[in-house]
């Protein structure tokens, strides 16, 4: 067996190309070739740059030590998040591509990495010896899987470790497929009904141990798409009963997911019956490290995985105690120090929305700074929208947009500093990303704005809300700042909406901002609302509505996040472009709303006086009756 391939045959001149151009120290014109060039391109980036599909390294990092050999797919995709762990690493590559890939690597830029280079693993580890080895990617447990086994236990220290993923027979039976649990796997429909058997989990531990492993500690991963979700302690039926508790969207995949969960629970066959698993395989059982000694509290970790930082509960009596992000790669710590900035600010301060803020502390761990927070209750708000048809019902997406807008200027008002001016240059300097050829809008004259706090990625899956509509709590300030222009975060929160609403980003736009619809004219009068209270003219919102896609898209630099060689900046980029050619309609229909406001024919449905101090922060003044029917989180999501 050996590292899974990063492309298809067809795709490998376009990759060649890639790495060539990348190791040229052209990264931008590499990633803008193979969309271009190859098939299929995200599939490519994802397996040589994915943030958070090896996550779960935060629920086995005590056990990654000493020297690791590293053996995975994607080139030293997972590499950067090894180094932080083990005291050096080396990567096998196979491939003279790889190898250069690896090299070019600006995160490994002077690291304690060396590249074993062989046609096949056994003669390149050959007198070799490795205090961990992790192989990742997950595969069936066949004749194969177990040789490659047997030829990395050879290299292992004593005391060694081998982490490595397998499929279980949901997985490798095709049964994942079948229901709909998973949109694509590498998986052999040929396998035979003995491949089946070996991958159900008593079955391939029973044959690890045999291998001279003392102890296997396993850990299931719950699909979510064609990457998994979830990783849970497979031996903790009170994680998945939780994991499941927690699971709140009717989307058909979790819907199957909860009800194959909780049957397998019935019938005491959770353990068995993970489509896919990671194995911590010890040959010194006095090695494990999560069992919890007398005076330790018996807790349970279960990881989600996210974009930037994936979320691990500590759980205890079937309660969360804790929440802690964990950066999905080394960079990403800087997220979490930009989130802990901007909050300890803004809860110092005292005011009342401080209350829906998350009170949060940075903890030092060898994955980099974690940020700590209490669980929250409450749902978060996408859950309402989940639910909703499409197209929805005006009044109901009205309910929402002015819940989002009427949080943000809550926030904005209570720390507004001084009104800032910017010069017609400078405005257009800040819609266009850095390190991207983006043409915004003409502006002719100065725009003025108080300056004030900016979540960044404010968007209803970010929001929590309780069972009367009220917001709970805000959550993920990764992309945060304590300084921005008033529009970017309402602006972010209504084309996410409508997106997510509409079924796109495109349609969303056109259905809301650009056409006349049931909506377009009652979310332009939500938006002036808002104009009014915070103190903006409505073209100034108008110019900075996709000003978030801007900040998160130049994050991703500052940072030296892995997602600036993804397809995802290109894609804000290319949402830039719809706002920017469609800029002239929305002012001109911002503008007409604002004209009817003037002119006492707003609809009172949608007005936006002043928030009465009284009133729930999230719930509109005129609508106290705003039910979104949606059951509390057991902790935060």
């Amino acid at each position: 067996m050996h590292s899974n391939p990063v492309h298809s045959d067809t795709d490998a001149p376009a990759v060649r190309s890639f790495v060539d151009r990348f190791a040229r120290d052209e990264p931008n014109a590499a990633v803008d070739s193979l969309l271009e060039a190859a098939s299929e391109p995200r599939s490519v980036l994802t397996s040589l740059f994915g943030v958070g599909y090896d996550s779960w390294y935060a629920l086995v990092a005590d056990d990654i030590s000493g020297h690791c050999l590293d053996c995975t797919p994607g080139w030293g995709r997972t590499t950067p998040l090894l180094l932080s762990l083990a005291d050096r690493v080396s990567s096998y590559q196979p491939t003279d591509t790889g190898r250069r890939l690896l090299e070019s690597r600006p995160e490994l830029d002077g690291a304690d990495v060396v590249s074993i280079v062989g046609d096949d693993i056994a003669s390149a580890i050959d007198g070799r010896s490795f205090d961990t080895v992790v192989a990742t990617g997950p595969r069936p447990p066949d004749r194969e899987f177990f040789d490659h086994v047997d030829r990395l236990a050879a290299s292992l220290a004593d005391g060694g470790t081998l982490v490595t993923e397998i499929d279980g027979w949901p997985r490798t039976s095709g049964v994942t497929d079948l229901v709909g649990l998973e949109s694509e796997s590498e998986r052999d429909t040929g396998l035979s009904p003995t491949a089946v058997w070996r991958s159900i989990p008593s079955r391939f531990v029973a044959a690890l141990e045999t291998r001279g492993f003392d102890d296997v500690d396993l850990f299931g991963l719950l699909p979510g798409g064609s990457r998994y979700r979830w990783a849970v302690p497979a031996d903790d039926p009170d994680a998945i009963e939780w994991v499941l508790d927690s699971i709140e969207t009717d989307s058909t995949g979790s819907g199957l997911v909860r009800r194959g969960a909780t049957l397998a629970t019935e019938l005491g066959l959770v353990a068995q019956s993970y489509p896919s698993y990671v194995a911590v395989c010890r040959t010194d059982s006095s090695a494990e490290s999560d069992a919890p000694s007398a005076d330790e509290p018996d807790t349970t970790r279960v990881l989600r995985r996210g974009a930037n930082r994936s979320i691990v509960f500590e759980l205890s009596d079937g309660d969360v105690e804790t929440v802690r992000k964990v950066p999905n790669t080394p960079t990403h710590s800087r997220y979490n120090e930009r989130a802990a900035s901007t909050l300890s600010e803004l809860t110092a301060s005292g005011e009342p929305i401080a209350g829906t803020l998350p009170d949060v502390a940075l903890e030092e761990s060898a994955l980099g700074p974690v940020l700590s927070e209490s669980p929250a209750s409450g749902t978060p708000l996408m859950d309402v929208v989940t639910r909703w048809p499409t197209p929805p019902d005006p009044d109901a997406f009205v309910r929402v947009l002015e819940t989002g807008l009427g949080w943000i200027r809550t926030l904005q008002l209570a720390h507004a500093g001084p009104r800032r001016r910017r010069s017609p240059g400078a405005a257009r300097r800040e819609l266009a990303p850095d390190r991207f050829d983006v043409a915004p809008p003409t502006v002719s004259d100065p725009l003025e704005f108080p300056a004030v706090p900016a979540h960044g990625d404010y968007h209803p899956g970010n929001v929590l809300v309780a069972d009367d509509g009220s917001i709970e709590r805000v959550i993920d300030w990764e992309y945060s700042a304590l300084e921005s222009n008033p529009a970017a975060d309402p602006g972010f929160f209504t084309l996410k909406l409508a997106a997510f609403a509409f079924g796109g980003f495109e349609t969303g736009v056109r259905a809301t901002l650009l056409e006349d619809t049931p909506y377009s004219v009652r979310v332009a009068e939500s938006i002036v609302a808002y104009c009014d209270a915070i103190g903006i003219r409505p073209r100034t919102f108008a110019t900075y509505l996709g000003h978030s896609l801007v900040r998160q898209i130049d994050v991703h630099f500052e940072t030296g996040s892995p997602w600036r060689f993804h397809a995802n900046p290109r894609e804000k980029v290319d949402r830039l472009s719809v706002l920017y050619d469609g800029f002239d309609e929305i002012r001109r229909r911002l503008g007409d709303a604002r004209a009817a406001s003037a002119g006492g024919r707003l609809s009172p449905t949608v007005e936006s006086p002043p928030l009465d101090p009284e009133t729930p922060v999230g719930q509109h003044p005129q609508d106290p009756s705003t039910d979104f029917d949606a059951p509390r989180d057991p902790g935060q999501r």
